[in-house]
């Protein structure tokens, strides 16, 4: 494992920077012993460590070894990528009193004939730097097309999205207690079905089902929060958290489902306090405060799939779909610095638990080192090979210092990952970040507005900056284009993703330099800030619809004064430039119509008819204009107008359909005034 660090800033009272430095574990390595011996049958005797081959129990202890388990508990014998099988890798403890080096202990490991291989374990810290809490809405929506790409669900009168898309948070927990993530929590169906006591209240109508058999997580809650002696665990509130007091109600202490975790309910906590894991994904308690890192898995979560058009706090990109919570952090850790551990078993366990559900699912990393290792490559093979899409965040850049970087970074630069840096949401790179070939997309990173951990019965929300956060922008993405294209592979999605990026991030701009990133800086490689920006409109839509765009509009008023500016009392004609964006079908038959709310506008003539416009194309209405007159005592500024363009695309005869807003100045001016010149003062 390498090591591993969650990327964020957090903007709030305190700026938090997780990030990690290459340090290994002074307790703890990996060894992989070879794939032809089955898995080991460990055993503690009298303090001593023992298995089935006796070389090895002396190799244990003559190193002081004192404790060996699964690095992957959710790892079973067909999980496996070429000649690696991932239920043979362990996690081997050191005694914390023994004096040799690790260095010595790894080599005659690798010595022993059971051995294929021995490797160092990194751990990860986090670092504080300071800032202001910010309140800014929700620029991400706009920038990756969120709000575009939904009209091919209204069009239709549905809505958005897929419940069958499974978005999972691997991160430091999810609180599933928010009310804007309740509704969208993920329930493992088959750990109730077996389960006596959830079914009696089924059958009896206390516990509220589906139309398909669907227990939710507000069903559950609300059938604690109705109970009389609902506060299970005695915490003076009734909700779904007293459905994790273990041995009675919807935890019957069965592994009802077999597959290895009892009562995993909503999804798994890989760490618990000291690496034992349990059912109760949820973050570390009592925490109050806002400035610590545990929120990072709840604000990933609403990113992700937060619930949407309930009249409360955030819109996800995702607007629909079901959120599991894998918990990968140590209860034990300090208040303010959780560490990943068992990031990779998180990754295996949502991939298997995906795909037997018969779910598609996004799995979101937004954490990580800068170490390579083969067997977490392996890992990441195995969750792919289940169906599964991994989205991971590139890095934060030069560690605590809020400097970019040219590096690669892991998970987010193995393969069959989806690697993303961070950029402001008008496009622009903010030169803080990891930057490198591996990278795939870029998306907004920067003041990302979502849920945080509730507190004393407040509702929380906050911004946060990092590639942490431009992570979820695109798996929530990823998962909206899924739900679309519903029979497609984690394969044809992704291609489709990359396909459609926007390159604006790479044109020159005098207010930044991004395009010097096409070429890496400098450095090896290109496209080192990704392909381009997340086009979600573009993914979905390119297929069948074109899509057209005003390039430009020219006034004529040769009713007026003929000077090309728009007077009170004047009549004009208003001509257009459509082009039909390059990567769309093919248009037909498109007509345009001109409308407006303002009482002193007139427009006389507010269809004009394009006809075909081919992907690529840009066409000029020369012969026919709208034409519209201004009332003398309208107000001068600017007047909106909405500009509705309708037609046909070549595939399947696609009916297009889209407004556009456009603007045109009134002024009292006439063209080339007012001017310019010197200034004057007087005394």
């Amino acid at each position: 494992m390498i090591k591993l660090s969650l990327l964020l800033y957090y903007v709030l009272q305190c700026n938090m920077l997780l990030l990690g430095t290459p340090a290994q574990s002074p307790q703890t390595f990996l060894i992989y012993i070879k794939p032809e011996l089955q898995p080991l049958q460990v055993s503690l005797k009298r303090g001593q460590l023992y298995t089935e081959f006796k070389d090895l129990n002396n190799v244990f202890k003559e190193n002081n070894i004192v404790e060996v388990e699964p690095w992957l508990r959710s790892a079973k014998e067909d999980d496996r990528d070429g000649n690696i099988y991932l239920n043979r890798i362990y996690r081997v403890y050191i005694d914390r009193n023994n004096t040799k080096a690790v260095s010595q202990i790894i080599s005659a490991m690798k010595s022993s004939p059971y051995i294929l291989n021995a490797i160092k374990e990194p751990v990860s810290t986090i670092y504080t730097l300071p800032n202001d809490y910010n309140e800014n809405n929700q620029c991400s929506i706009e920038s990756i097309k969120s709000n575009l790409a939904w009209q091919y669900w209204y069009q239709n009168s549905e809505i958005p999205g897929d419940d069958s898309i499974l978005y999972v948070s691997v991160d430091t927990g999810v609180d599933y207690t928010h009310p804007d993530l309740l509704d969208n929590i993920w329930v493992n169906q088959g750990e109730l079905t077996e389960n006596n006591f959830v079914q009696e209240r089924i059958n009896s109508g206390e516990i509220a089902i589906s139309e398909n058999g669907y227990i939710s997580a507000r069903s559950i809650d609300t059938f604690i929060s109705n109970h009389t002696f609902g506060d299970l665990n005695g915490d003076g509130v009734k909700n779904i958290k007293d459905a994790f007091t273990p041995n009675i109600w919807f935890c019957d202490g069965v592994d009802n489902d077999g597959n290895g975790k009892v009562d995993d309910l909503i999804g798994w906590d890989m760490g618990g306090y000291e690496g034992v894991g349990d059912n109760n994904p949820y973050p570390k308690e009592g925490l109050l405060n806002e400035d610590n890192g545990w929120h990072h898995g709840t604000h990933v979560a609403g990113v992700l799939c937060a619930t949407t058009n309930n009249n409360r706090g955030m819109v996800a990109t995702s607007y629909s779909g079901k959120v599991m919570s894998v918990k990968c952090a140590l209860d034990s850790d300090s208040d303010n610095d959780p560490k990943i551990f068992g990031g990779y078993d998180g990754i295996l366990y949502a991939a298997q638990m995906g795909y037997n559900a018969g779910m598609r699912t996004v799995i979101n990393c937004s954490w990580g080192g800068n170490e390579y290792n083969e067997y977490e490559q392996s890992v990441i093979n195995v969750a792919y090979n289940y169906g599964a899409i991994i989205v991971a965040a590139a890095g934060n850049g030069v560690e605590n210092s809020n400097e970019e970087e040219y590096a690669p970074h892991y998970p987010s630069s193995y393969n069959n990952v989806v690697s993303v840096s961070p950029v402001k949401c008008n496009g622009e790179w903010g030169q803080w970040a990891t930057y490198h070939p591996t990278i795939d997309l870029a998306a907004p990173g920067e003041n990302i507005y979502s849920t945080l951990i509730n507190a004393d019965g407040t509702v929380r929300y906050g911004k946060l900056t990092g590639s942490s956060m431009a992570s979820p922008n695109v798996a929530s993405g990823i998962g909206l284009i899924w739900s679309f294209y519903d029979d497609w592979s984690n394969e044809q999605i992704v291609n489709q993703v990359l396909r459609t990026a926007n390159p604006m991030i790479y044109e020159e701009n005098l207010l930044w330099d991004n395009e010097k990133y096409k070429e890496c800086n400098g450095n090896e490689g290109i496209d080192c800030l990704g392909v381009g920006l997340l086009d979600i409109q573009k993914a979905i839509g390119s297929r069948f619809s074109p899509n057209i765009t005003i390039q430009n509009h020219l006034i004529i008023d040769n009713q007026g004064d003929n000077d090309g500016v728009m007077n009170p009392g004047e009549t004009v004609n208003i001509m257009l430039t459509l082009e039909n964006d390059s990567g769309w079908v093919d248009a037909r038959n498109i007509n345009i119509t001109m409308t407006t709310n303002n009482s002193n506008i007139s427009i006389i003539d507010n269809n004009i008819h394009f006809g075909n416009i081919n992907t690529g194309q840009t066409i000029t209405n020369e012969y026919d204009t709208f034409e519209i007159s201004i009332g003398s005592d309208i107000d001068v500024g600017l007047v909106e107008f909405s500009i509705n363009i309708t037609g046909l695309s070549n595939v399947e005869n696609y009916q297009y359909e889209s407004t556009i807003s456009l603007s045109l100045p009134v002024s009292l001016n006439q063209y080339g005034f007012p001017f310019s010149a010197p200034s004057q003062k007087t005394s």
